[in-house]
């Protein structure tokens, strides 16, 4: 055997004890003639981290058995009526995002259809230029910017909306 496979198996199964009969023979008798082969396993028995066989069986303390039964067996406390009301509502003070957008796209139908009715009537204007802008500043909601355009073009700060 070469010694570059002899000391991998020195490494692997040898020590585990899963070769057969022969090929343990073949890696003794190397050992037998090869010096820097047979230094290596010295090398090896010397660092090498015992296996858990050999060991004997690892039982945990009776501290750690009572712990994982405490954390199996744990009691919640009883939630009160109001707890679970309130967490049956809780989806209404999180709008999902699909309805921002169709709220969003709701206003923005209702904008084009209001800009191409025939007049131009001051309280038609205003009402065009109120829906645009609700329609951009739910757009800017619903996308999760914590900003939209201002009258003067600049960009207004959402701030209040913080806790959505």
């Amino acid at each position: 055997m070469k010694c570059n496979k002899v000391r991998e198996r020195l490494l692997t199964d040898y020590r585990d004890g899963e070769l057969d009969r022969r090929e343990c023979e073949k890696i003794d008798s190397h050992l037998r003639d090869c010096g820097a082969c047979k230094k290596f396993q010295e090398e090896i028995l010397k660092f090498a981290v015992v296996s858990p066989e050999g060991s004997g069986e690892l039982r945990p303390g009776p501290e750690v058995w009572d712990r994982i039964r405490s954390a199996i067996f744990e009691e919640e406390p009883e939630a009160g009526w109001l707890t679970g009301v309130s967490e049956r509502l809780r989806f209404l003070l999180k709008p999902a995002p699909l309805i921002r957008m169709a709220f969003a796209v709701a206003l923005i139908l209702v904008t084009v259809v209001m800009a191409r009715v025939p007049g131009d009537m001051p309280e038609q204007r205003a009402m065009s230029d109120y829906l645009t802008e609700q329609a951009v500043f739910f757009s800017a909601l619903g996308s999760g910017d914590s900003e939209f355009p201002d009258d003067d073009g600049g960009s207004g700060d959402l701030g209040f909306l913080d806790f959505v």
